[in-house]
């Protein structure tokens, strides 16, 4: 039998304060037997903070002589005739077998102290390569191995996939998970647990145990035994170019000398566990009705657990209106359905226009550059193609807002619109890389032929079923701003957005036509677009599709939180309209008195990411000074718009800073520090926000790429890394903050100071600020709103 022994010598030492160090041991020496041994190359480990990545080759673990390797520590440090815990994450193997190969954690019994060899007793709880967790055992030295399944212990069954593509592409076809393997006395013990993501484990669960004087003697208490990590390939003619060997990572190593009851799932881990089932108030008798319990991966594991009831009464509930409140649901819509927008309610143009809907196709017409039009998955994007080079502009009438790739618009002879635009070339079927911007007026019809879900206020729920880009906007108010698929039901990829339409203003309870536009891009894959409403649904006796959970928005009276402490992201989609003024800025002039706009000195160099770093850089002298009569400029998506000198050029570029220039992304790695005062309008003059004391209250929100500090009469609002687009919708939003405008002072006006300071790396730059103070369109919901909800009643018990 072919045996071989990869050893490495540890040359630095490091103590650890407060770390049990047999927990974290090395390991220095590899096994390999069988045809594992003597392979080209030569089977090899690494160790690197914290990561174990075993390549080798192996038959199986199996029959009465193993062929595989196994990663041990021949020092003793995890050598031990006691007690023991040993666990591990095995994050994934490459190039997995269809279902022989095994990796886990290995308790050989040594034959004589401090040696191995190929037909030891041993326990191994392993994953195979199928995703299934199983235990080997061989019960005596060169006796027969065994699996659990052999004696009527079913396997664990995670993420198998036997897909012949997913092998042929070498993808790791399994999920992380914990693995665990003990003793305690005379009793086996093995263990697994989910993995939740960052080294994380989820409750540990016993997979299997057994008593070893009974099964594998030769691993019973007392009796000397190693433990490390094993792992074999298994090789198949289906792995392309395998060489008999594939790699088996693993991370999260611990051993110790001691029985952890816990990574067996006999002890409490309760930090761990999700509450599932559901418990709510009865609204005729008000009797609270349900059950909660405590679940691991769905299955309830019988332990107690403590519950809170909050009740919210139903007069508290606030829509989230706009992109902001927008959300996926899988609520199926049918576009036979009469929740589907009807033609009846389109219209081109204003009073007497014709019915239905501009729609303007774009795309590369030539056949080899139809990638140039493929959705860039954001609006800043998606418009910058509608210009771009190559792309051409294909105009038509389209009656309502459906199509799929079976079946594209068509006109009252029963023809496909899309296709006889384009002489039947294109849009016979599916198609890709291309968009279409919609244009024209819906009717919103008056308050008593709405439906809409039995909660407060007056709203309209609109979804869409469109893949992959949507951009809807009604009235002048962003509704849908998302690049996540769905099918043309409106159930796929976890349901299309749904987002709710204020229609409180008294201008619509008779019914009125408002502006119409939505955006759908496709890139690749099925292309559809549908947009359904709330509007229709439960008419004549048919029962809603949509219900109160549908409706995006809170229950319970918010209380508006302020400052850079509360502060966080929003997506709600900005208007120019929303832009601090010029007229609300002011800067210290030459000679006395004061002068419009800010002072802008920039500073060139990297963003450093931090406020301390950037305090610092801004003491110094910057490269150059200007004026900026505003907060708002951008290169991104090839489009600039740098504030002008007057000069036909940008004040950047005048102001002579050796900025590092780019033609698509802008300007790189230089800082703007803004500093001046700016006017918060009167009491009287200032849009008060949807909540309690939102008359004392400003909302700002930036659109900065990257770094942004905001200060504003001594109160800090924004401090953050974390980059958005010139319009606050990329990467989650722009931060938004509350400032405290309570104080007197403010009632009549008051000029106050102001410091903002941004910072940008790489990429698109951007610098924007707006706020609500005088928000005209509605931009500023109570979704944006930093802040809490407390309940109007509350109890707890177990």
């Amino acid at each position: 039998m072919k045996n071989s022994r990869i050893q490495t010598l540890l040359g630095v030492v490091v103590s650890v304060v407060g770390l049990d160090q047999a927990a974290h041991a090395q390991f220095n020496t590899l096994e390999t037997w069988g045809n594992a041994a003597g392979t080209t190359p030569e089977a090899s480990f690494t160790q690197n903070a914290g990561t174990i990545a075993i390549t080798a080759g192996g038959q199986d673990f199996y029959g009465t002589s193993d062929q595989g390797a196994f990663l041990w520590n021949n020092t003793g440090t995890m050598t031990t005739a006691a007690d023991f815990t040993a666990s591990a994450r095995h994050v994934g193997t490459t190039n997995p077998a269809p279902e022989w190969g095994r990796d886990g954690i290995m308790v050989r019994a040594t034959q004589s102290p401090g040696t191995l060899s190929a037909n030891d007793a041993y326990w191994l709880a392993t994953r195979k390569s199928n995703g299934q967790l199983v235990i080997n055992r061989r019960s005596t030295v060169g006796g027969q191995t065994y699996r659990a399944t052999d004696i009527g212990n079913a396997a664990v069954n995670f993420d198998s996939d036997d897909n012949d593509q997913a092998l042929a592409t070498g993808d790791v076809r399994s999920n992380p998970i914990f693995l665990a393997a003990g003793r305690s006395g005379n009793r086996l013990y093995s263990g697994y647990a989910l993995d939740l993501g960052g080294g994380v484990a989820g409750r540990w669960v016993e997979k299997w145990s057994t008593e070893a004087e009974a099964v594998v003697s030769e691993l019973q208490g007392g009796k000397e035994v190693v433990v490390g990590l094993a792992h074999q390939s298994h090789p198949q003619t289906i792995l392309p170019d395998e060489n008999d060997i594939n790699t088996a990572t693993f991370d999260n190593w611990s051993y110790t000398g001691t029985f952890n009851a816990e990574r067996f799932g006999l002890a409490a881990a309760a930090a761990t566990w999700q509450i599932a089932g559901t418990v709510h108030a009865d609204p005729a008798t008000g009797q609270v009705l349900g059950s909660a319990y405590v679940s691991e991966n769905d299955t309830a594991t019988g332990e107690p657990v403590k519950w809170t009831l909050s009740v919210y009464p139903r007069s508290s509930f606030v829509p989230k209106f706009g992109t902001s409140g927008a959300r996926k649901d899988p609520t199926p819509m049918d576009s036979n359905s009469p929740l589907l927008v009807s033609k009846e309610n389109f219209r081109q143009g204003g009073p007497g226009s014709a019915a239905g809907l501009t729609a303007d196709i774009y795309l590369n017409p030539n056949p080899d550059s139809r990638a140039t039009a493929a959705n860039t998955g954001n609006l800043t994007g998606n418009l910058a193609l509608m210009t771009a080079a190559g792309i051409t502009k294909t105009s038509v009438v389209i009656p309502q807002v459906l199509w799929n790739n079976t079946s594209y618009p068509q006109n009252e002879q029963g023809e496909n619109i899309f296709a006889k635009a384009f002489n039947d070339t294109l849009f016979t079927g599916q198609e890709d890389n291309y968009g279409v911007e919609m244009k024209g007026q819906i009717f919103i019809p008056a308050d008593a032929d709405r439906k809409q879900p039995d909660l407060p206020g007056e709203f309209i729920l609109f979804k869409d079923g469109s893949d992959d880009f949507t951009y809807l906007e009604i009235d002048g108010k962003p509704l849908f701003n998302d690049n996540d698929w769905t099918g043309v039901t409106s159930t796929d990829n976890g349901g299309g957005h749904v987002t709710v339409f204020d229609v409180s203003d008294p201008k619509y309870n008779d019914g009125e036509w408002v502006p119409f536009r939505m955006i759908m891009w496709e890139g690749g894959g099925g292309d559809n677009t549908a947009l359904y409403w709330s509007v229709t649904d439960g008419k004549d006796g048919a029962d809603p599709l949509f219900n109160q959970e549908s409706v995006p928005g809170t229950f319970g009276n918010l209380q508006p939180l302020t400052g850079v402490v509360n502060s966080r992201k929003d997506p709600t989609l900005m208007q120019p309209e929303d832009l601090v003024p010029a007229s609300d800025f002011r800067h210290p002039a030459d000679g006395g008195g004061t002068a419009p706009g800010l002072k802008a000195d920039i500073f060139l160099g990297g963003n450093p990411g931090n406020l301390d770093a950037i305090n610092n850089l801004v003491q110094g002298s910057p490269a150059s000074s200007v004026i900026l009569p505003n907060i708002f400029w951008n290169n991104s998506a090839g489009q600039v718009n740098y504030p002008s000198s007057g000069q036909g050029t940008n004040v950047f570029g005048d102001a002579g800073a050796t900025l590092e220039a780019d033609a698509n992304s802008g300007y790189s790695n230089y800082g703007v520090n803004l500093t001046g005062e700016i006017f918060i309008p009167a009491k009287a003059q200032r849009t008060a926000l949807p909540v309690t004391g939102g008359d004392k209250l400003i909302l700002f929100k930036d659109g900065v790429d990257d770094f942004t500090y905001l200060e504003v009469d001594g109160q800090v609002l924004i401090s953050d890394n974390d980059w958005t687009g010139i319009n606050s919708t990329d990467n989650g939003g722009g931060q938004v903050s509350l400032m405290d405008v309570s104080n007197p002072k403010f009632d009549n006006g008051a000029w106050v100071t102001f410091r903002m300071t941004t910072w940008e790396g790489g990429g698109g730059d951007s610098g924007a600020l707006y706020w609500s103070a005088r928000d005209t369109n509605g931009t500023f919901g109570i979704a944006a709103v930093p802040g809490t909800t407390a309940p109007a009643f509350q109890a707890t018990g177990t």
